[in-house]
């Protein structure tokens, strides 16, 4: 009698299948249910339309910034008065190795127009707390406050958009060779 005899072994030498056929160790390594297909074409078209909907936003994320930028340095040259602003905090911030401090980073108030507004002061200078710093701030948006000097060495300029409009040629480009591929493939189809 057999020592297991309530279980068959289908992977011992010599072993048939209960039609008489040699088992295939094939199926021994294969998963359970349903068989997985895969669509290759279907996950390059996800992929390609995730990766043009990351460069579009990438696109316009980029131009709405440099629109912004050239707005705020447009507003402080037109705009810009000087304001007398109040040091309240002056915090250091720690370096690489965290023992040292590397940059301040102060905050200040002042008064434009019968309103009070809280700033932080540019610069990574430390500064004594209740001194005071001119800054440009422009009369469009009081919290947007520059050095003097800074505002003197910025320019708008249509540089900002050098690399959004070669980023939406490239997704321009991308999008109309899908567009012609699949149309061509469906010319093909019928």
């Amino acid at each position: 009698m057999p020592i297991n005899s309530g279980s068959h072994d289908s992977s011992a030498i010599g072993a048939t299948g209960d039609d008489g056929s040699q088992p295939s160790r094939q199926n021994d390594t294969g998963l359970r249910g349903a068989p997985v297909e895969f669509d290759s074409h279907r996950v390059k078209r996800i992929v390609t339309t995730v990766f043009a909907i990351a460069l579009a936003v990438l696109v316009v994320t980029l131009f709405a910034t440099g629109v912004r930028q050239n707005s705020q340095i447009s507003s402080l040259k037109n705009h810009g008065v000087l304001v007398n602003v109040k040091v309240v905090t002056c915090v250091g911030e720690l370096g690489g190795s965290g023992s040292n401090v590397s940059a301040y980073n102060c905050a200040g108030t002042f008064d434009l127009g019968g309103h009070s507004y809280d700033v932080t002061i540019a610069g990574s200078a430390f500064r004594t707390i209740g001194s005071t710093v001119q800054l440009l701030a422009a009369t469009t948006n009081p919290r947007l406050v520059a050095t003097r000097s800074n505002v003197r060495n910025e320019h708008a300029s249509v540089k900002v958009f050098i690399l959004p409009t070669l980023l939406l040629v490239v997704l321009l480009a991308a999008v109309t060779a899908t567009v012609v591929r699949r149309r061509r493939e469906l010319s093909k189809a019928l």
